[in-house]
């Protein structure tokens, strides 16, 4: 696509600087690409890229900014992200106004939506461990509520995943 984008820029400046029938073809060549590649004229505009912070506290949001940020800039772009000052909860990369915005957007849907998931998954995690280790009360509790069929398949597959280990009472004297 950057490719297209450089293109399209030379047409434009062509048919800004252009002479007469040059500069008029250049406008007919440059609006019929636009509408082929489905872009505008502010696609093309060259925008000064500038330092933007990101907040995130917690390692696992910094794995997911990376993540948007190798998705939304590419394999080489994504490195240029770095850490500032010692606060690690803040990092910064250089942006374009519109790469700011997607990426803004693009990695606060996925951080909430990562969160979301990993707690669940959590919680699943925790009923399969102690599933699988049978660590249940040997009096049933009477505000015990069942399982439906999805979380029992969910803790019966991170069950099947954990080591098979017992617990064995030292002898004492």
């Amino acid at each position: 696509m950057e490719l297209i984008i450089e293109k399209l820029k030379k047409i434009k400046s062509l048919s800004e600087q252009g002479i007469d029938g040059e500069a008029q073809a250049a406008k007919h060549a440059l609006q019929k690409l636009l509408k082929q590649y489905n872009l505008s004229l502010n696609d093309l505009a060259d925008d000064i890229k500038k330092e933007r912070c990101f907040f995130a506290k917690e390692n696992k949001d910094q794995d997911v900014l990376l993540y948007c940020c190798l998705k939304i800039l590419g394999a080489d772009r994504y490195k240029t992200l770095y850490r500032y000052k010692g606060e690690r909860s803040k990092l910064y990369i250089e942006l374009t106004d519109y790469e700011f915005a997607e990426l803004s957007e693009y990695y606060d849907f996925h951080k909430r939506n990562y969160r979301k998931e990993f707690k669940q998954m959590e919680t699943d995690f925790i009923k399969a461990y102690q599933y699988k280790h049978n660590l249940y009360s040997d009096t049933p509790s009477e505000d015990a509520r069942a399982l439906t069929d999805e979380e029992m398949l969910k803790i019966f597959k991170y069950a099947s995943e954990m080591q098979d280990v017992s617990f064995y009472k030292a002898l004492t004297k």
